[in-house]
C-alpha cells in the first residue's frame, strides 16, 4: 500500500500582548529651581515668572516601556496624580507650572500610561507606579547694609 501525501501551507499568527507596565528611569526626581529664574514651559513657551532669569533645562520624567510589538519603547501619556498641583505634565513627561509658586517645596506623584491596551481588557489603559517629584525652590541671597557693615540677608 502506498501513501500519498500532499503540501500544504500553514500559516501562524502571534499577537503579542501587553505584559509590561512602563517603568520609570527613576523612582525619584529632584528639580532645584532658584528664586530669582523664570520657568519656561518646555513645549508651548508660556513663562510664569518666579522672579528674574530664565532656566535652560525643562523639568521633566521619563518612563519605558518594553513590551516587543512598542517600538522605541515609549509611552503614550503621562499624569500627574496628586490633586491641586501647580503644574502640569504634558506626553513628553515635561512638567510645567501652571500657577504662582508659593511654597518652598512641592512633592506630588506621576505616572506612565501605556501606549497599548491591557492584556485583560482591551479598554483600559496600562499605568505604572507612581514615580515621586519634588520641586524645591532654592531662596536667593541679597546683599543688604545693615549699619556700617555689608551682610547677605536671605530671604
Amino acid at each position: 500500500m502506498k501513501i500519498v501525501s500532499s503540501r500544504s501551507s500553514l500559516i501562524i499568527t502571534v499577537n503579542d500582548v501587553n505584559e509590561f507596565v512602563p517603568l520609570f528611569t527613576h523612582q525619584n526626581y529632584l528639580f532645584k529651581l532658584h528664586q530669582d529664574q523664570i520657568c519656561s514651559n518646555c513645549r508651548v513657551g508660556i513663562t510664569i515668572l518666579i522672579q528674574t532669569v530664565e532656566l535652560d533645562f525643562c523639568l521633566q520624567v521619563e518612563a519605558i516601556d518594553d513590551d516587543c510589538s512598542n517600538e522605541n519603547q515609549r509611552v503614550c501619556d503621562y499624569r500627574i496624580t496628586t490633586p491641586n498641583m501647580p503644574f502640569s505634565i504634558d506626553s513628553n513627561g515635561s512638567i510645567s507650572i501652571t500657577k504662582p509658586l508659593i511654597d518652598d517645596k512641592y512633592d506630588f506623584d506621576v505616572v506612565a500610561i501605556d501606549c497599548l491596551p491591557s492584556a485583560d481588557n482591551n479598554d483600559l489603559r496600562v499605568l505604572s507606579e507612581p514615580a515621586t517629584v519634588t520641586i524645591k525652590i532654592v531662596k536667593s541671597c541679597q546683599p543688604t547694609i545693615i549699619g556700617r557693615t555689608k551682610k547677605k540677608k536671605c530671604s
